[in-house]
């Protein structure tokens, strides 16, 4: 009978706590039972007496599915979204984490995990195979049809906004912190980034963020991007400014505007063969920042997303658009020097 108690609670939380993902609280739950029927057994309870205690156990656990508010943090996740997986880490969660997607390239904990694809065309079977109680993906992910199959057999898919500014890194820091549990660690990840965060200056000049370069022409970040936001941190005009988003820009429009310098992801300049490579490509031809391959190369994830380095990223731009430019007695950095 004994058995029979054990495998009627374990029947009962298994179907529950298999659909919500609460792995934990299950664990608590057939722990405190399982104590309490072997202390029972121990002093040698009655058949009966058993029976009737598997069937109290039971009940109060329906009970409790229907009328207690279970935490919704997830005991396994999957992080898709290198922000999102950045945040998480940074939130002190990064061990619940079972498998990221390709953009997840930071922390390096993150690089050594098993990977689910791409997080814009991701796969059911990559997912469902981790056998994860969450899938916390940010704006874009992919298909529709995928999340939904994950969605149906009871992993928790919770899509969230792609920050574009540092009230929105804020406001999705605060969102994962809910999620996870976390309130106060997100308030000292908040304020250490505003801490590191420099005031906004007026460097001058004019610079470029190319998305990529090559025989389909170019492609520059415009308004409502993180390129363009160190830009403008850093008062350097942005010369595709004019446009949203990423968008096609013509060699005549940039030969016209003659970029101080350009701004580029480093798997870009990978892909296609390194910095000189880069420069040397047709759609830069005649282009004085190209030529001189006057290119700096960031981290993809620090230069494409908004994410808890936002520090860094600026540092990097500033720093180098500094090599190019002459301090001014009043503190501005609005005179070229020639740069090499």
């Amino acid at each position: 009978m004994y058995h029979k108690a054990q495998a009627l609670i374990k029947s009962t939380t298994n179907q529950f706590f298999q659909h919500f993902g609460w792995h934990t609280i299950k664990q608590k739950i057939k722990q405190n039972i399982r104590k309490k029927i072997g202390r029972s057994f121990t002093l040698g309870a009655s058949n009966s007496q058993l029976a009737k205690f598997a069937h109290q156990a039971k009940t109060s656990i329906l009970l409790l599915c229907l009328f207690t508010s279970l935490p919704s943090s997830a005991e396994r996740l999957i992080t898709a979204g290198g922000t999102i997986t950045e945040i998480v880490y940074a939130l002190g969660a990064g061990d619940q984490i079972v498998a990221v997607d390709q953009s997840s390239t930071y922390p390096a904990a993150a690089t050594k995990l098993p990977m689910i694809g791409y997080y814009r065309d991701l796969a059911s079977e990559g997912v469902l195979a981790q056998n994860a109680d969450m899938l916390l993906a940010i704006e874009g992910v992919g298909r529709a049809n995928v999340l939904k199959q994950i969605a149906s057999v009871g992993v928790q898919v919770k899509v969230l906004n792609k920050p574009e500014s540092v009230e929105e890194l804020y406001a999705l820091i605060d969102e994962l912190a809910l999620i996870l549990n976390k309130p106060a660690q997100a308030k000292a990840l908040k304020e250490k980034i505003a801490a590191s965060l420099p005031e906004k200056q007026q460097l001058g000049g004019n610079a470029v963020f190319l998305l990529s370069v090559g025989s389909r022409g170019l492609v520059a970040a415009g308004q409502d991007t993180v390129p363009n936001l160190l830009f403008d941190y850093l008062g350097i005009n942005n010369i595709a400014g004019e446009h949203n988003g990423y968008k096609t820009l013509g060699r005549e429009a940039l030969l016209t505007a003659n970029p101080d310098f350009i701004v580029a992801a480093s798997h870009s300049v990978v892909s296609l063969g390194g910095k000189q490579a880069f420069c040397q490509q047709a759609a830069l031809a005649l282009v004085p920042a190209a030529t001189k391959c006057r290119l700096l190369v960031v981290d993809g994830l620090k230069v494409l997303g908004m994410t808890t380095r936002l520090a860094e990223a600026l540092a990097e731009v500033k720093t180098y658009a500094l090599t190019l430019y002459q301090q001014k007695p009043d503190g501005q950095f609005s005179t070229k020097v020639s740069p090499q």
